[in-house]
């Protein structure tokens, strides 16, 4: 793998692009079926009483306990917008949602005259029925010509992606990094066979065969 910086080699290629994997050099990776949503988090700085705060409060949004002297709390969800600029009406929404969630704190963290600091959007990059895409890759070229003649699934060799973990992706980005290191290496999964079978890449490529709807032009 060459990159502007330097040349990788290995024995095994895992894609983990998140929302970049749309625009993925490999074609088997930026063809398969990917939604990207915008979010913008937004800080404020911890106080005394805020401080005390221990683990991260969640319901239809969240706050996380101070980190470097900030709260990190959000998230907008935007459909349909790749554009990552800071907005002020989004800011305003989250504070919205601080107060809902927990009017003490919004109080305590919002109050006039505290400086504020600026939080950031970014894309989660989720799949259409919002499960990980977890697994090894196939060629989906020659995987449209031969599906359904009862012929092994021609996967490309030593290829893995690990990607559209959505807004989730602290939790589940690492038992699926688990259970690839457990493919690649012969272990024992993390992952039970139903799980794997429903985060598996090939389930997005099976649909649209199914639907007709081919993802690469043969």
């Amino acid at each position: 793998v060459t990159t502007p910086a330097q040349t990788f080699r290995g024995s095994h290629l895992i894609y983990c692009l998140g929302a970049h994997s749309p625009v993925a050099a490999d074609i088997n990776v930026a063809a398969l079926p990917y939604q990207l949503i915008r979010g913008q988090t937004s800080l404020a700085a911890a106080t005394a009483a805020s401080a005390k705060l221990r683990c991260a409060l969640s319901g239809a949004s969240y706050i996380s306990p101070a980190w470097q002297g900030l709260h990190c709390f959000g998230a907008t969800f935007i459909h349909h917008d790749a554009n990552t600029d800071w907005r002020s009406s989004e800011e305003q929404a989250n504070r919205a949602e601080l107060a809902a969630l927990n009017p003490a704190l919004a109080q305590i963290l919002l109050a006039d005259g505290l400086p504020q600091a600026k939080g950031h959007a970014a894309l989660r990059c989720d799949s259409p029925d919002h499960l990980p895409i977890v697994g090894p890759l196939a060629d989906i070229r020659a995987m449209q010509q031969s599906y359904g003649l009862h012929t092994p699934c021609p996967y490309l060799p030593d290829a893995y992606i690990n990607t559209a973990h959505g807004s989730r992706g602290l939790a589940t980005a690492p038992i699926c990094a688990a259970a690839i290191a457990a493919d690649i290496l012969g272990r024992p999964n993390p992952l039970s066979p139903r799980i794997r079978t429903a985060l598996h890449p090939n389930r997005t490529i099976i649909r649209a065969l199914i639907k007709q709807q081919p993802l690469l032009q043969n």
